[in-house]
């Protein structure tokens, strides 16, 4: 059997807790095939702040296959909502909007 075990986070854990968060990104179920066309989209919205702005809050689960989990959470929920919005969601200005008819939008290009 293997045995996982939960560790603070460190720098380059985003890949594997951003994959997980994308497995699991369809309330609970695979969300692969709703974000094909980019795979870190709930990743660099719902884990990435919280790893980069509360590190030492953010724990890993890891087992010999890698990152299969995480628990994240902030000190102060006001402040950390502040914060994303001053330093995080600018960051996200980068991909761009969806244009065009919303009939073609997917769950990556609305950001849901």
């Amino acid at each position: 059997m293997n045995q996982a075990t939960l560790r603070p986070s460190r720098p380059g854990d985003e890949p594997g807790a951003y994959y997980v968060c994308l497995k699991t990104g369809d309330h609970g179920r695979d969300g692969e095939p709703f974000y094909r066309e980019d795979p870190d989209a709930l990743g660099r919205l719902f884990v990435g702040p919280y790893l980069a702005f509360e590190p030492d809050l953010a724990r890993i689960l890891e087992d010999p296959e890698g990152i299969c989990g995480y628990a994240l959470g902030a000190f102060d929920s006001r402040e950390f909502y502040a914060r994303y919005e001053r330093e995080w969601r600018p960051l996200c200005t980068r991909f761009p909007a969806p244009a065009g008819d919303p009939a073609t939008w997917t769950r990556s290009t609305t950001g849901v």
